[in-house]
């Protein structure tokens, strides 16, 4: 048995905190979190940036999660301690170790120095080390390139959606299917004209923990980077749900302030019953204006994300309100039959991302029964 700190030495993250918190998919440098969520976002800022010494381990000082890092980054919270091996430590082989600690958090406070640094963990000599850390990296390398399929596919449509769409100051597309090739040029119109109704905000409540019995809520930590629902995360609100709360077939919700303002998410039925929160703000596409898909894929276009950028620039936290979102010009092409190829078309694609995705998840999950056999169970290590 070993001390942890004898194994891991520790840096402050404050000279890598970000600054600006408007972060964009077309920015480079990751801004992270050693919570699930890990990438908040991508920043401009060109100083402060982590780069020597990786890979580290960053290290969440109140929750106590962990993320291995191997690539340049900033941080989001000063509650971060960034870890880093020392006596010939394998770095690889503590992260593991790190994330096998059984540790449930009590009270809100700092955990390294005072809980972890002085822990005693199983370590073997550092020939094991390597061994195991050899044996988990070749199964991190087939999720590494399984996740490099999933961006790829990612980056796929990406690319082909800038063909989709017309670039700024044209008035057609590069590219375009061959029915209509001589169908005339698009047009654009504002947001605002192509809906049922006004775009509205969710209900202001809390949430509580997930329940049969109460309606699922939906807020901003419950969508995905790629617009995705993440059902782990699922949580309740206790109120009486009208009609109008729930989302409906074809509605989109988008995100009105803080760091993830312009992150959207399509309503899906798979997804259940869904009152979506206040920092939400809903549009329901007019099903003879526009097609809700194609609508949605473009509210993931960079176009979007360019007009997010500027739109939602305060003195203060960034935000977006329903007028603005209203007033947001859509390229729109002259049928709504080419709009559904556009949405069909890229709709495949995104069947592809989800299947990458899972096959992705399916890994993960071997990878955790692995570990569960390559280390000591707590209970064998408290005898």
């Amino acid at each position: 048995m070993t001390l942890l700190e004898k194994c891991l030495g520790y840096q402050q993250p404050t000279p890598y905190l970000v600054k600006d918190e408007r972060y964009s998919p077309i920015f480079k440098t990751p801004v992270l979190t050693a919570g699930k969520t890990f990438i908040l976002g991508y920043t401009n800022e060109e100083h402060g940036i982590f780069r020597e010494g990786l890979p580290v381990i960053i290290f969440d000082d109140f929750t106590t999660a962990t993320q291995f890092v191997d690539f340049p980054f900033k941080a989001k919270s000063s509650a971060m301690k960034i870890l880093l091996a020392k006596d010939g430590a394998n770095i690889k082989f503590m992260f593991e170790t790190l994330r096998n600690v059984s540790f449930e958090v009590g009270a809100h406070e700092r955990h390294w120095i005072s809980t972890f640094a002085p822990m005693l963990v199983p370590i073997p000599k550092t020939a094991e080390q390597q061994k195991i850390a050899d044996c988990l990296s070749s199964l991190d390398e087939l999720i590494a390139a399984q996740a490099r399929k999933v961006d790829a596919l990612k980056t796929h449509k990406k690319g082909l959606m800038q063909q989709l769409f017309p670039r700024e100051g044209e008035t057609q597309p590069r590219l375009r299917f061959s029915e209509f090739r001589d169908a005339g040029e698009w047009h654009d119109a504002q947001m605002g004209t192509l809906l049922v109704s006004s775009p509205d905000y969710g209900v202001n409540a809390a949430a509580v923990p997930f329940s049969e019995n109460l309606p699922k809520y939906l807020r901003i930590t419950d969508i995905s980077e790629d617009g995705r629902y993440l059902p782990e995360k699922q949580v309740s609100v206790d109120l009486e749900a009208t009609d109008g709360n729930y989302l409906d077939d074809g509605d989109i919700v988008l995100a009105r302030t803080g760091a993830s303002v312009g992150k959207s998410y399509q309503y899906r039925k798979q997804d259940g019953k869904l009152v979506f929160a206040g920092f939400l703000i809903r549009v329901k596409p007019h099903p003879k204006k526009v097609v809700s898909t194609y609508l949605a894929n473009y509210l993931t276009s960079g176009h979007f994300w360019k007009w997010v950028a500027v739109t939602s620039a305060r003195s203060g936290q960034p935000g977006i309100n329903s007028t603005e979102y209203s007033s947001l010009t859509v390229p729109l092409p002259p049928t709504l039959s080419e709009q559904q190829s556009i949405a069909s078309c890229l709709s495949g694609l995104d069947t592809l991302i989800t299947t990458a995705t899972q096959e992705l998840d399916t890994l993960k999950t071997h990878k955790k029964g692995l570990m569960q056999q390559l280390f000591p169970s707590a209970e064998a290590v408290e005898a």
